[in-house]
C-alpha cells in the first residue's frame, strides 16, 4: 500500500513541478 502513495505523491508533485516551471517560462 506505501507503493501507492508514494507512487501517487510522485506523479502530483511531477505534474505540479511541470505546470510551475511553464508559468515561470511565460512570465519570462
Amino acid at each position: 500500500m506505501a507503493w501507492f502513495i508514494i507512487a501517487t505523491w510522485t506523479t502530483v508533485y511531477f505534474v505540479v513541478s511541470t505546470k510551475i516551471e511553464k508559468n515561470a517560462l511565460r512570465l519570462k
